[in-house]
């Protein structure tokens, strides 16, 4: 706990850092994108991705937590754990290779039962960085289990960045000739980012791996060893459970390309429905997701960490990792809920101004129904990964997968009189259906505990004080951007200054966070009933 390395907090922050900014530049990539493509042509997008991102986790899905897991007890137990990643990528371009072919001989079917046969020709583009994806996925693995976040970080910069430069470039030099164009444009981007992500992870993976064999007596490593006898067994036992937990928020998004479209044209054309279904996964989607994927962050350095702590039997150490993740995830999120429901349409407005009023209001009344899937779904996905490393995985892969059905069914039985409004309130039936149950068992695992009450709520009563100033911000000012940034200013400002004074941490999860010696500092300062100065 001492040593940054050993400690989890500090590497969930350098994930969160990497996933803010990778999730900025994101978002800078699909305003214009949006812009230039047009609801309609974001529709079709996220039809290809909605299916290519299955087929992603069907190919390596579990294969990072996987791995990251046995790297962490082969270090536990003075082992390098490059034995995994072998067995990993052999396993995974197999995989990965069949995945991609089946997808391009069955771009033209897929097309065509998603109501939209222009999306067909993405697929043959998009199909080949199934492979690369899934060997970056093994070699993230071992980084993550050796507890260095660091060149998972810098490759999802570097696949953003592309993403954004290459894409974008592609997309409004294409768009002139053609819409359909300009979306494979975008598409060949995704392939060409993921490649670059996979060549700078193999050369990072070498480099470590050339001089960990140089300090092999300093760092107390022991020569790798191989597979022996019944581990390839215990390799798929933990490869399979972790796809099964992956493979179903996937497997929710390509249902949706599949549905929604089809049921929306029976009232609407080809064209509005496509354009309805890019508002939802594209643009709402995608905002509402911003803060969750950083917040799912701290999820990724959960599983080695916690594991490490299950082989230790430290529950002390279980229990103060739980109550981290939850307070971080409640203590970001709630605040940025309560922004998106109060500023639904100015987001809207700011962001996407191309897309036309109708749009614009379609979009602000999905994201206050969606506001809360920010919660819901972080925190499900935090305590996923926490039952995960305590040998839950089934269970918490089983909660999500009742949230997908009874959002399915919501889909099905509403579209007809509610339109893409039934998408979105499965979305938050699906999250807070995952949060009831995994927050149940895990009660189950590590019983209750009243100190994590105390913290939520000084967070809620803070997020309520950002909630009003943001009212009274909208009632005085008339411009949308100074309502936005006063509210952000001064809701932000008043937020840092009530969390720090009343303790939504104790003193040991202040200790265990990064700059804790200011942190404490400041609470002391603030406190001035304390006498402290």
């Amino acid at each position: 706990m001492h040593k940054i390395k050993e400690n989890f907090l500090a590497q969930a922050i350098v994930l969160a850092v990497g996933g803010i900014v990778c999730k900025i530049i994101g978002a800078v990539y699909r305003i214009p994108l949006t812009n230039a493509l047009g609801a309609e042509g974001i529709g079709l997008y996220q039809m290809v991705y909605a299916v290519y991102a299955l087929f992603i986790v069907l190919s390596c899905g579990g294969m990072t937590s996987a791995v990251s897991r046995l790297v962490a007890e082969d270090s536990a137990n003075g082992l390098s754990g490059r034995r995994h990643v072998r067995v990993g990528i052999i396993i995974s371009i197999a995989t990965a290779s069949f995945a991609a072919v089946l997808l391009m001989l069955l771009n033209s079917q897929i097309g065509i039962l998603q109501g939209n046969s222009d999306c067909s020709t993405g697929y043959l583009i998009i199909a080949p960085s199934i492979i690369f994806v899934s060997v970056s996925s093994v070699i993230k693995g071992y980084f993550q289990g050796r507890l260095n976040m660091l060149p998972t970080t810098v490759s999802n910069l570097i696949e953003q960045i592309l993403k954004l430069s290459l894409g974008l470039g592609l997309a409004f030099y294409l768009v002139k000739t053609n819409l359909k164009y300009a979306l494979y444009g975008t598409l060949f981007a995704v392939s060409a980012s993921e490649l670059i992500a996979m060549v700078f992870l193999s050369i990072a993976y070498f480099t470590v791996r050339r001089r960990e064999r140089k300090l092999m007596h300093k760092n107390s490593l022991r020569n790798d060893v191989k597979y022996q006898k019944g581990e390839l067994k215990k390799f798929w036992g933990v490869v399979i459970p972790f796809t099964f937990l992956s493979v179903v928020l996937p497997l929710s998004s390509m249902i949706d390309s599949f549905l929604i479209v089809n049921l929306l044209k029976a009232n609407a054309g080809v064209a509005e429905a496509t354009a309805l279904y890019g508002i939802y996964s594209g643009q709402v989607t995608t905002l509402i997701n911003m803060p969750i994927m950083v917040l799912i962050s701290l999820a990724a350095s959960i599983v080695p960490s916690m594991s490490k702590e299950r082989e230790l039997l430290n529950l002390d150490g279980i229990l103060l990792k739980t109550r981290l993740s939850v307070k971080l995830c409640l203590l970001i999120g709630i605040p940025v809920m309560v922004f998106f429901m109060f500023y639904n349409y100015e987001v809207m407005s700011i962001l996407y101004p191309k897309l036309g009023e109708a749009a614009i209001k379609a979009g602000a009344s999905l994201i206050v129904v969606m506001s809360p899937c920010l919660i819901a779904t972080s925190l499900a996905e935090i305590i996923g990964a926490i039952l995960s490393a305590l040998d839950k995985i089934y269970d918490s892969a089983l909660s999500m997968l009742l949230g997908v059905a009874l959002k399915t069914v919501i889909i099905l039985t509403m579209t007809a009189t509610l339109g893409i409004m039934a998408a979105a309130i499965g979305s938050l039936l699906l999250s807070v259906t995952a949060l009831t149950i995994n927050s149940v068992l895990l009660t189950k695992q590590i019983g209750y505990r009243k100190e994590m009450i105390k913290g939520i709520g000084i967070i809620t009563f803070g997020s309520a004080v950002i909630a009003l100033i943001s009212l009274l911000n909208k009632l005085i000012f008339v411009n949308i951007y100074l309502q936005v940034a006063l509210s952000v200013l001064i809701g932000g400002t008043v937020y840092f200054f009530l969390i720090t004074a009343f303790d939504v941490f104790t003193t040991d999860e202040t200790k265990s966070l990064p700059m804790s010696g200011f942190l404490i500092k400041t609470r002391n300062r603030l406190r001035f009933w304390d006498g402290e100065v």
